[in-house]
């Protein structure tokens, strides 16, 4: 049921319809675990690094403070943003999860990834581009062990060294 109210509010959240969005988000969250409930709640990882003590601190005070502050509409009740970050870890969960019956990677929420972690803070990449080095004539590595999501501004570049279909961010050697 847990499951439903999430994927209800991401489903509105897509449909444009961000009241009906937030009503499901807010009756599934008092049912989840509270360490789940904690990972909807949790502003850290958008917060800028200077922030994060003050959080630590407050987080209340300060979450209340970061959601005012980033509602794109002040004069409704609900923050559009907290709804939009809400449909991002249910998305996350959702393309970078792993449950306990996949033998392959370890078990975990899609949001604790590093795609999943990045897809949260960033959004939805505006372009993704899937490549193996063979493409170039280089013989390493199998098919699509490399993401790149573009973004307007920026990009993000991924591989799966253990083609186990756990991305990470890229380091060259």
């Amino acid at each position: 049921f847990r499951r439903v109210l999430r994927s209800a509010g991401l489903a509105h959240y897509r449909r444009g319809d961000a009241e009906a969005a937030g009503v499901a988000f807010d009756r599934a969250l008092p049912r989840l675990s509270p360490a789940a409930r904690a990972r909807f709640e949790d502003v850290r990882p958008l917060l800028p690094l200077d922030a994060r003590a003050a959080y630590d601190a407050a987080p209340e005070a300060i979450a209340a403070a970061f959601w005012a502050e980033t509602d794109p509409r002040l004069l409704t009740e609900r923050s559009e943003r907290r709804d939009e970050h809400r449909a991002r870890i249910v998305e996350a969960d959702l393309q970078f999860g792993r449950s306990a019956a996949a033998l392959w990677a370890p078990p975990g929420p899609g949001a604790d990834t590093e795609q999943g972690a990045l897809w949260i803070r960033y959004g939805r990449p505006r372009r993704v581009i899937s490549f193996s080095p063979g493409d170039f004539g280089v013989a390493a590595y199998g098919d699509e062990n490399f993401r790149v999501w573009d973004f307007e501004d920026f990009q993000f570049v991924f591989d799966d060294p253990e083609r186990d279909g756990v991305f990470r961010t890229y380091s060259p050697p």
